[in-house]
Formats: structure tokens, sequence, C-alpha cells
């Protein structure tokens, strides 16, 4: 059944397709061509990054590393054994299935601003990724010791709690100048209380936070700084206090924040082990990444220049 699913797609996605133009050139990275239907699907997943300029820079910084990951492997001759292209092939079966034919499956990657070939690369590029992580970090194994995670976990992991203000409405929109001129001198006021001689922060937490998960909390977060970045951005200045200290107020989009640094608990480390190990090297691979991007020659085209999250459906070809 699957071999005559596979076969029913390349049939149908060849009669749908053969007409098509081929999509132009939008960027270069170290020489490799990458066509705007691809870029179109990276511009779509990135509309919420913020304006034109950003939704750009999100999406080239995921498609350069891509195609670094692409031509780092092929360097190193790392290639996909026969399971794992029958894995990517299967893959594809049981999404065509899922959606109830070829018909089906072309509207789903009209909607995600894809096409055939665009799918495929994008399945391959998860399989390289993992190829390439694995491949580093059996050649920096000797690296990762009991001492360099120790120095690792210190540096890059925090105790936080903070106190949170909101400046959006339930709906998550933003508040009228007025209430949100209310917001602000609550989060004054709270500053105020932590400055006070013997201040009691359990208290004020608990009379000024407004953030859901910052309610009932037993003990402070433990984060990475990996994961800060990811998923807590604002708590990125905590890094730079002191156990003890607290800083603010810092304002975002949509809250007042004063930032409340702890010192990690004696036991994390060595109850956390496989976590840090991993979270340190994920970010040794984030860093040779990013290294490799520095270096790379990167380059955009008019095509690329021109495009927009309006127009992104004149590029699938």
């Amino acid at each position: 059944m699957k071999r005559v699913l596979s076969i029913l797609l390349v049939c149908a996605l060849s009669l749908s397709l053969c007409a098509c133009a081929t999509s132009p050139t939008a960027i270069k990275v170290n020489g490799a061509a990458v066509d705007a239907s691809e870029v179109a699907f990276y511009l779509n997943y990135n509309r919420a990054a913020g304006d034109l300029d950003a939704v750009k820079a999100a999406a080239l910084e995921q498609i350069a590393t891509a195609e670094l990951i692409r031509q780092k492997c092929k360097e190193l001759k790392l290639s996909f054994s026969k399971e794992q292209k029958e894995t990517l092939q299967q893959e594809k079966d049981a999404l065509l299935q899922q959606l109830g034919g070829a018909a089906a499956y072309l509207e789903y990657l009209n909607s995600s601003y894809l096409t055939d070939r665009g799918y495929d690369k994008l399945q391959e590029n998860g399989m390289y990724y993992s190829l390439l992580y694995n491949y580093l970090l059996e050649q920096n194994k000797d690296r990762y010791t009991s001492e360099y995670l120790r120095q690792f976990f210190v540096s890059e992991y925090i105790a936080i709690e903070y106190i949170g203000i909101s400046r959006v409405d339930d709906d998550g929109n933003p508040l009228c100048e007025e209430d949100d001129a209310a917001q602000k001198a609550k989060a004054e006021a709270a500053l105020s209380a932590m400055l006070a001689d013997n201040a009691d922060y359990a208290a004020i937490m608990e009379e000024y936070n407004e953030d859901p998960e910052m309610m009932g909390l037993a003990e402070p977060l433990v984060l990475s700084r990996a994961m800060v970045t990811l998923d807590y951005p604002f708590l990125l200045p905590a890094f730079d206090l002191a156990a003890g200290e607290f800083d603010g107020i810092y304002t975002t989009d949509d809250g007042y924040y004063i930032l409340i640094r702890s010192a990690v608990s004696a036991n994390y480390y060595s109850e956390h082990q496989e976590e840090v190990y991993y979270t340190a090297v994920d970010a040794a691979f984030q860093q040779t990444i990013a290294e490799w991007r520095e270096a790379a020659k990167i380059t955009t085209t008019k095509v690329f220049q021109k495009m927009n999250l309006n127009n992104l459906a004149d590029y699938l070809k």
C-alpha cells in the first residue's frame, strides 16, 4: 500500500507541477542558490517576528543555517542510510494518506507557502541536522568532563523570580495610555517597596505580581541561558545580577518586570546532570553553527528584496 501511495503521489505531482516555471534565486549561501519558493515558506513561518525587516532577518538566518549544515554534511561525507531514506518516504506517504490524497496534499502545501520539493528539503534538513549534531558530539565527546559541565552550569544557569505587571488586556491587546500609565505606576510602587529596608520580597510579590507563572511558586525558576533566550527573553538581564540582587523596571511590549536573582540550590546540578549535559552539547553545537554563519558568504538578490508578506504566492513555482 505504501508503495502504491508513493507512485500515486509522484504521478499526481508530476501532472500538477510539470508546467511550472523555475522559481528565481533569492539567496546564495557560499554560492549555493536558494530559490524564492523556499524563501516564501520561511518568510511566512516568521510572520510573527515583527516588521518585514525582522521577518527577513529571521528567515535569512534559518535558511543560511540549513544550507550550511547541508554543505558541512557533504564536506564530511555524511549521507542518509537506506533506512533513513525510507523513513523520509514513509513520513511523506503517511502525510498523503492522512490528508486524503495528492490534491489535498497540494492544497496543504499551498496554504503553507510550500512546494513539493520545498517540503522534501525541509524534511531532509531535519535529518541532516541530526547527522551533523551526532557527528560533532562524537568528535568532541572528551570535552564534556565533569569540570567542564560544572563550569558551564555556573555560567549558564540562573535561579530567578520576577514581578510581572501586564501592559495588555485579557485578549492580548495593548492597554490604553491611561491604563498603561496606571500599570507603570504600580510597577514603580513595587520597586519602591523592594528598595525599602527589611523588604519582604515574598509579600511584595504576592501584592504586586500579575504574572501567573510566578503565582504560587514554591521556589525560584532555574533556567539555562538558552531557555531564557528562547522562552523568557525579558529575563536575560538577570544574568548580569549577582545572587540576591534585583533590578528593574524592565519594559517590554507586554509588561513591566522587576527581576530577582537567587542562588541556585546546591543539589540542583547533581539532580539534573543529564539535562545540563545536553544543554551544554546544544550550546556548543549552536556556537559552531553561529561561527560558520559568520564566516560564510551569504548574499541576497533583487528577488529577495522585492519579496514581502503580501506577494509570497507569486513565488511558489
